[in-house]
Parts: C-alpha cells; sequence; structure tokens
C-alpha cells in the first residue's frame, strides 16, 4: 500500500512541476513576443514620422496604412500564441 501512495504522490508531484515550468516558458515566450510587437510598432511610427519629415504627408498615407495593417497582424497573431498557450 505504501509502495501505491509514494509511486502516486511523485507521478503527481512530477506532473505538476511539468505544468509550471511550461506555463512559466509560456509566460516569457508571451512577454518575449510583446516586446517584439512593441520594438516593430515603434520602429514603423519612426519611419512614418520620417517620411513625413521628408515628404508631404499625402505621400505617406499608403505606407502608414500598411504599418497599421502590420501592427495588427503582429497583435493579432500574438494574442492567438498567447491563447493557445493558455488552453494547452
Amino acid at each position: 500500500m505504501k509502495t501505491i501512495l509514494l509511486t502516486l504522490a511523485s507521478v503527481l508531484l512530477t506532473t505538476m512541476i511539468s505544468f509550471a515550468a511550461e506555463s512559466n516558458l509560456e509566460k516569457a515566450e508571451t512577454v518575449k513576443n510583446k516586446s517584439a510587437d512593441a520594438v516593430k510598432r515603434n520602429y514603423r511610427a519612426a519611419k512614418d514620422q520620417a517620411c513625413e519629415t521628408f515628404n508631404e504627408k499625402g505621400e505617406c498615407v499608403s505606407q502608414k496604412g500598411k504599418n497599421e495593417v502590420l501592427n495588427l497582424k503582429d497583435k493579432t497573431a500574438t494574442k492567438a500564441t498567447e491563447i493557445k498557450n493558455k488552453v494547452d
């Protein structure tokens, strides 16, 4: 009886430890993705600002629109990964 209880306890403890490690890795991945999105967003904003500085605002409208779409795409992909990690 003691052997069964010890085996069960060790299996449960191992499962809990591996689950916690996976959760921390997933949280780190989410933080990394959000940081990368912020860097990309700031880079695109700087490019838009430079475009407006050197050109007329009308010439930069299409570039700004493309950058907004790319920002939304990055944000959506990060959120989808975050939700997938929470479900797993």
